[in-house]
């Protein structure tokens, strides 16, 4: 693994790939973080709406 790390970084060729590796992973990081976001956003929207459901319904079951 320490040969082909040093080979990455002093080969023309290898340090391409190296700079290719760190932009694809910046790219997969970012969109992660974006998708985390939206859905997370749609996670809380959904846990209101079940628990408006089931605080209807149960206000509704004890007749109050």
């Amino acid at each position: 693994m320490k040969n082909l790390m040093l080979r990455l970084w002093k080969e023309e060729e290898g340090a391409e790939t190296a700079e290719w590796l760190l932009i694809v992973g910046l790219l997969v990081a970012v969109g992660v973080a974006v998708y985390s976001v939206a859905l997370s956003d749609g996670l809380e929207g959904l846990v209101t709406t079940i628990t408006d459901a089931i605080s209807t319904a149960i206000g509704g079951a004890g007749g109050g």
